[in-house]
């Protein structure tokens, strides 16, 4: 009957758990029925639960900035997602500023593509917070993110720099690409619809000779051929192998005679691509990294001019 009892009193609330937790308690050790006063107790528990249902409560009294809350002692910050358990030195925050720290990534990381942050530029918090406006934390954590993409490297005297590739480092690169991007073609062929093929046709006729916006419409070339592809491991790899040799596509694109090469190079693509040919288009991209390869080498000593 205590059982039966203690199931009822539950669903009354706390005070009928209190109910059943006095008969639990006062019940002597191996009895099966509560003495008579027990049960007495647990009616006027009951009794008083039932009135004060229909008696409306006060409304609590709250100091700004809380809850009411089983937990007497937690406070809750808002705009922080913050909870403070008092004297338990406990402290589970989450940040909002995540989104913050994106935008300081993306205006960092295309300063560097675009050329306004050169090759060995040293990059200091205090003025990267001026330039930006937000915090040391977001500027730090983005350098970091920055330096896991190749972008940015620890400078040999203090701090970090942009990043400027050794001629080792390029020939390298280039031996991956060369192997790589050949693969990005040949399963841009395979799997990408119409709509991408015409997409990346279209992108090939904006490339200018003559032009000073060639190496945004490159960019733009990549950026298709990668998700034509179908491949993220592909893209991924071979655009961070992109983001290394920024600078010296930037220079290459800006090199008398470069970029009519280049637009051929990207016509017999767009040829072997629109007749759905596989090994043609592999073949022509190979070729396309090879002289990349050999431009790359002139970029590489004009940077270094640049740097000087």
């Amino acid at each position: 009957m205590a059982s039966g009892l203690a199931a009822m009193t539950m669903e009354t609330g706390y005070l009928g758990g209190l109910a059943a937790g006095v008969i639990a308690d006062v019940t002597p050790p191996g009895s099966r029925r509560p003495h008579l006063c027990t049960w007495i107790s647990a009616a006027l528990i009951i009794r008083t639960v039932a009135v004060y249902k229909k008696v409306p409560s006060a409304p609590l009294t709250m100091a700004p900035g809380t809850r009411h809350s089983v937990f007497r002692h937690t406070k809750f910050i808002p705009g922080k997602q913050r909870c403070d358990v008092a004297g338990s030195g406990l402290d589970l925050r989450v940040t909002q500023d995540k989104l913050v720290r994106d935008k300081v990534v993306d205006a960092l990381r295309r300063a560097i593509l675009d050329g306004a942050l050169q090759p060995g530029r040293r990059l200091t918090e205090r003025e990267l917070t001026e330039l930006t406006g937000v915090s040391r934390t977001s500027v730090r954590e983005a350098l970091r993110r920055l330096q896991a993409e190749g972008l940015v490297e620890e400078s040999p005297s203090r701090g970090l720099r942009v990043t400027t590739p050794t001629a080792e480092e390029i020939e390298q690169i280039y031996e991956i690409r060369a192997e790589l991007e050949p693969l990005a073609v040949r399963l841009f062929v395979e799997r990408a619809t119409q709509e991408e093929v015409d997409e990346l046709a279209s992108v090939t006729q904006e490339l200018n000779p003559g032009g000073d916006a060639n190496k945004d419409v490159l960019d733009r070339f990549d950026g298709i051929l990668l998700a034509g592809c179908r491949n993220p491991m592909l893209a991924e790899l071979l655009g961070g192998l992109y983001g290394r040799i920024h600078a010296l596509r930037r220079i290459s694109a800006a090199t008398p005679g470069r970029m009519a090469v280049t637009k051929q190079e990207y016509a017999d693509l767009i040829d072997a691509v629109r007749r759905r040919s596989a090994a043609d288009a592999a073949e022509v991209a190979r070729r396309h990294v090879s002289a990349a390869r050999a431009s790359a080498k002139v970029a590489m000593g004009l940077l270094k001019l640049e740097a000087d």
